[in-house]
């Protein structure tokens, strides 16, 4: 529940930044340099988006290198008895 929480939190704060960072972007009048400043600040939620949603967890990461060295295991022994 409390990873839940983080989540939802997490990604709300990213979207709220994406907004204001659009905001500011849409209404900037200044010279080419403040807008690419400005367009810049969509980079870092975005990132954090795509981390939130696609990246693995740490738990998720220990069980599937588990999992990849229980079948080496398996097949190394199936080798060495087929010798």
């Amino acid at each position: 529940m409390q990873r839940k929480l983080l989540l939802i939190s997490a990604t709300t704060a990213n979207v709220i930044m994406i907004v204001v960072a659009a905001f500011t972007f849409f209404s900037m009048y200044g010279s080419r340099f403040e807008k690419l400043m400005a367009a810049l600040l969509f980079v870092p939620p975005v990132l954090s988006l795509l981390a939130l949603c696609k990246g693995p967890d740490k738990e998720e990461r220990e069980l599937s290198e588990a999992v990849r060295k229980a079948r080496l295991r398996k097949e190394l022994k199936d080798l060495q008895e087929a010798k």
